[in-house]
C-alpha cells in the first residue's frame, strides 16, 4: 500500500471521508481496513461493509478472507442484502404484519401485481388515464429512493398524470395492501422497512449495539433513503468510513446524489478526510486532460489525480465530417491497435446516448469485428425499432405474418385476438397488403371488432395508402425512397409510442433512436436494400467474424454502463454540443453532472484515449458544434488534434 492508502486504513475512530479518485485503489483500502480491524480483535459481526453491487461485495469479502481467516463472518453486501439479513431476523418487530417467510418480488412481479390492482380498482375505460404498471413501479421506486412524496414524484417525473392523483393514490395504496396480504416485499420495501427497524423498534437498538464499524463503498451514489440508513447505523458506532469520488456521481436519474458526499463534513462532527489521488490505471497524459476538465465544476471536492505509470501519448481529438466517417475512423484505429498486439476486448467505444451506437454497429458488421453492447441490446433488436422495421417488412414482404401481428397489436383497442382475426382474414390472399386495404366496416363488424379498434385500423389503412402513393412511377413498392417512407411511418408511430412510453424522458430517448433510424436510411436507394442490411446486422453470426474464436469482442457502451470498468484503449465519441453534454441536461441546468460523466468516460482509459466529434449532425440532434468539454481545455495543451481544423 502507498502512504495515502495506509493512512486511511489505520483510521482510528469517528467519521472518515475518503475521497478516492479513479484507479486509486479504494477497494484495497476498504478490504485492508476490514482486515486491520480484525487484527485489532474487533468482532467480525460488528463490522458492516456496504457495497452497491453483489459482485463488488463478493470480490471484497474474497480479498478480506485472503487477508484474515475471520473475514467470512463480516456483515457485508449490498444495501438490499444487508437489509434482508436483519429483516429476516427481526421482521416481527415491524408495524405491518409480515412473517419471517416473506418473499421478495422483482420488477416483473411488481408490474404483474400493479396490473392486478389496477384491474380491481380502476374501471376499464379509465385505465388509459393513469400510468402503466411498469411506470407505477418507477414511481414507487423513485418515491422511496428520494424520500419524496407521491404527489411530488408525479409532479416532477410524470406531470401528464397530475390530474389523476386520486386514482394514482388508490392504486399505490392498493399495491401496498396486496404486498402485506401476500407477505411480499419489493426491493424498495427492504430498505424502507430496514430504516423503520433502525429508527422505531427495540430491534433497531440491538442492531446498532451490534455494529461498531461501518464502511460504505461508492458513497457518491447513495440516495436519500440509503443515507438515512447510514446515519442511523453510524449514530452509535465507533467508526464510519465512507469512500467515493464526487467527480464520479452520475446517477441522479435514479435518485443518487453527490450532495451527501459534498456535505459530509457539515452533516457529521469531527470528520477526518483522506485523499487517494495516486492513480494506478491511466497514463499521466490522460489524467492531465481529466484534471483540466473537472476543474470547471464549481460543486466539487478539489483534488489532482497523479499517475504512477510512465508517460504516454497525448489523447487525440479527431474531427470527422459526419457520423459515418466518425465510425469508419474509429474502426480503422481499432484494427490498427489490434494488429499492434492489443486484444479486441481491451478496446471500448463509449457514447452518451443509446442511439449513438448505430453507426458503430454498422461499421463493426462491415469490418467483421465482433462487438458486445454492454448493459443493453443491439440497435435493431430494440422493441421500438422493431415497430418501425415491421412496417418496412410488410411492404417488402406482405406475407410476413409476425410483422402484421406486431403492427396491428400496437393499435389502440386492438389486442392479440383482434389482430389474429384480421391476419387470418388476409393471409390466404395473394397479396395480404392489398387485401388489408380493401377491408371495410362491414368486414370489421362481421369479425366483432370494437368501434375503437375499427378507427385505429382505418388509420393504419390510411398510412399504407399514403405509403403506396410514394411509388409515383409505379416501379415497385420496394423502390420507394426509404427516408420518405420512414418519415410517414414516424408521423403515424409517434402518438402510439407516446402512449406506449408515457414517461417523457423514456419516450424522448426511444424516439431519438427512431429518428436516428430514419436518418440512417438516407444512404439507401430502396426499402429492399435497407431491410437486407438490417437483417444482416440482426442475424449475423459471430462465427463468420474474421477474428479467431479465442478473441473476445470489443465493447460498445453508454458511459453510465461503463462506470467501474477499464480498457487499454477508449474512444469517447459523439462529443458534439447538445449530444455530449446532452441538450436536456443543458436545459435543466445539470451541466456539472454531464462533466462528471465526461470525467468517468475518459478515466476508463489505461493507455490510449481518443475523443471524436462529427462536424455534421442531424437537425433533430440539437447539436451546436464541438462539445464545450473539448473547447474548455483547448488552451491547456492536454490533447492533439487530428482531422479538420474547426477552431
Amino acid at each position: 500500500m502507498n502512504e495515502e492508502q495506509l493512512t486511511a486504513v489505520l483510521h482510528e475512530q469517528g467519521p472518515a471521508l475518503v475521497v478516492a479518485g479513479p484507479g486509486s485503489g479504494k477497494t484495497r483500502v476498504l478490504t485492508h481496513r476490514v482486515a486491520w480491524l480484525l487484527s485489532q480483535d474487533v468482532r467480525p459481526d460488528s463490522i458492516m461493509l456496504v457495497t452497491f453491487t453483489k459482485k463488488a461485495a463478493q470480490e471484497m469479502i474474497s480479498r478480506v478472507q485472503q487477508l484474515s481467516y475471520r473475514g467470512a463472518a463480516v456483515v457485508a453486501g449490498t444495501f438490499h442484502h444487508i437489509a434482508y439479513i436483519f429483516l429476516r431476523r427481526y421482521v416481527s418487530s415491524l408495524p405491518d404484519l409480515y412473517s419471517k417467510s416473506f418473499t421478495i418480488i422483482d420488477q416483473g412481479d411488481q408490474e404483474k401485481l400493479f396490473k392486478l390492482v389496477i384491474q380491481s380498482l380502476i374501471d376499464q375505460e379509465d385505465r388509459r388515464l393513469i400510468p402503466k404498471p411498469k411506470d407505477f413501479v418507477r414511481i414507487v421506486s423513485y418515491m422511496h429512493s428520494t424520500q419524496m412524496s407521491l404527489l411530488d414524484v408525479v409532479r416532477e417525473e410524470f406531470p401528464n398524470y397530475i390530474r389523476q392523483m386520486d386514482r394514482i393514490n388508490s392504486v399505490v395504496n392498493g399495491y401496498k395492501e396486496r404486498k402485506i396480504q401476500g407477505n411480499m416485499m419489493d426491493f424498495s420495501d427492504l430498505l424502507t422497512y430496514f430504516l423503520i427497524l433502525l429508527r422505531d423498534t427495540s430491534a433497531g437498538i440491538e442492531i446498532k449495539n451490534q455494529i461498531d464499524h461501518v464502511l460504505v463503498d461508492e458513497y457518491q451514489d447513495v440516495n436519500a433513503l440509503q443515507e438515512k440508513i447510514i446515519r442511523e447505523l453510524s449514530g452509535t458506532c465507533k467508526s464510519l468510513m465512507v469512500v467515493g469520488d464526487d467527480a464520479q456521481s452520475i446517477y441522479s436519474f435514479r435518485g443518487g446524489s453527490a450532495e451527501f458526499m459534498l456535505d459530509f463534513e457539515d452533516q457529521y462532527q469531527s470528520v477526518t478526510k483522506y485523499f487517494l489521488t495516486k492513480n494506478y490505471r491511466s497514463r499521466p497524459s490522460i489524467l492531465r486532460l481529466v484534471n483540466a476538465s473537472i476543474e470547471y465544476n464549481e460543486e466539487q471536492i478539489e483534488k489532482q489525480l497523479e499517475s504512477l505509470r510512465p508517460e504516454g501519448d497525448l489523447p487525440i481529438v479527431t474531427v470527422t465530417s459526419n457520423s459515418r466517417e466518425q465510425a469508419a475512423y474509429v474502426i480503422s484505429k481499432i484494427q490498427e491497435y489490434n494488429e499492434s498486439g492489443i486484444p479486441f476486448d481491451e478496446i471500448a467505444i463509449l457514447y452518451r446516448a443509446r442511439w449513438n451506437s448505430l453507426e458503430f454497429e454498422k461499421a463493426c458488421v462491415n469490418s467483421g469485428i465482433r462487438y458486445d453492447i454492454r448493459g443493453g441490446i443491439r440497435f435493431f433488436e430494440r422493441s421500438h425499432i422493431k415497430d418501425v422495421t415491421a412496417l418496412v417488412t410488410i411492404f417488402v414482404n406482405p406475407r410476413e405474418i409476425l410483422q402484421w401481428n406486431r403492427i396491428l397489436s400496437m393499435l389502440s383497442g386492438v389486442g392479440e385476438i383482434t389482430a389474429s382475426k384480421i391476419v387470418q382474414k388476409i393471409q390466404s390472399k395473394s397479396n395480404p397488403l392489398t387485401a388489408f386495404l380493401t377491408l371495410g366496416r362491414n368486414d370489421f363488424s362481421s369479425m366483432s371488432i370494437s368501434s375503437i379498434a375499427i378507427s385505429s385500423i382505418i388509420s393504419l389503412q390510411r398510412l399504407f395508402t399514403e405509403l403506396a402513393e410514394l411509388d409515383e412511377n409505379h416501379s415497385g413498392l420496394t423502390q420507394i425512397n426509404p427516408m420518405r417512407f420512414l418519415s410517414l411511418c414516424l408521423e403515424f408511430l409517434e402518438p402510439i409510442h407516446q402512449m406506449k412510453f408515457p414517461d417523457e424522458d423514456e419516450f424522448r430517448e426511444r424516439w431519438n433512436d427512431v429518428r436516428e433510424f430514419m436518418s440512417f436510411s438516407d444512404r439507401y436507394d430502396s426499402l429492399d436494400n435497407l431491410l437486407a442490411d438490417i437483417l444482416t446486422m440482426v442475424n449475423i453470426s459471430t462465427r463468420t467474424s474474421k477474428l479467431d474464436d479465442k478473441d473476445r469482442p470489443i465493447v460498445l457502451s453508454t458511459v453510465h454502463q461503463a462506470k467501474g470498468l477499464e480498457w487499454q484503449v477508449v474512444f469517447v465519441t459523439w462529443l458534439n454540443q447538445g449530444v455530449f453534454p446532452h441538450s436536456m441536461s443543458l436545459a435543466e441546468d445539470n451541466l456539472e453532472e454531464e462533466r462528471r460523466l465526461f470525467y468517468v468516460a475518459c478515466t476508463r482509459a489505461k493507455d490510449f484515449l481518443h475523443l471524436t466529434f462529427s462536424e455534421y449532425a442531424r437537425s433533430w440532434q440539437n447539436s451546436e458544434g464541438v462539445s464545450q468539454f473539448i473547447e474548455e481545455i483547448m488552451d491547456e495543451n492536454v490533447f492533439q488534434i487530428f482531422g479538420n481544423d474547426i477552431w
